[in-house]
């Protein structure tokens, strides 16, 4: 497999993130959430241990936990975040073998400038409770 320069990395990164803010602005909330756990898991991928051949759910949970500092900013570990990733990528939503087993908190979006709360609230009416469920703004 042919190796990118860092300037190559770099441009796809760039534009990986150009993407993101295209389906935001579009309105496009599940695939821009799918780019976004995409990218945590490029970028995981990039600062795993040489010797590991590919990125793993602990280089993911590892990496979100150094440099997102999801626990201090965002209130979730980087298994939740993991566990969110498996559900928006795999069935899009936010079920997941880590969450639906109690291993992880589920984790609800808020967009723009809505209410955290009313995901929460959505949920509930639905017959759903979790005790850890937490709710994320993304802007």
């Amino acid at each position: 497999m042919e190796r990118l320069g860092s300037r190559g990395v770099v441009s796809n990164i760039e534009t990986h993130v150009a993407a993101i803010h295209l389906c935001l602005k579009n309105h496009f909330r599940m695939p821009a959430l799918a780019l976004i756990y995409c990218g945590i898991d490029v970028l995981a991928n990039l600062s795993r241990p040489a010797d590991n051949s590919e990125v793993m759910k602990p280089d993911f949970v590892n990496w979100a936990e150094r440099y997102m500092k999801c626990e201090e900013l965002l209130a979730v570990s980087g298994l939740d975040l993991y566990a969110a990733r498996c559900g928006i990528l795999h069935t899009y939503t936010m079920d997941s073998r880590l969450s639906t087993t109690g291993r992880a908190k589920p984790i609800l979006y808020a967009w723009g400038d809505k209410n955290p709360d009313e995901p929460m609230k959505v949920l509930r009416s639905l017959g759903r409770t979790h005790p850890l469920a937490t709710a994320l703004r993304i802007k």
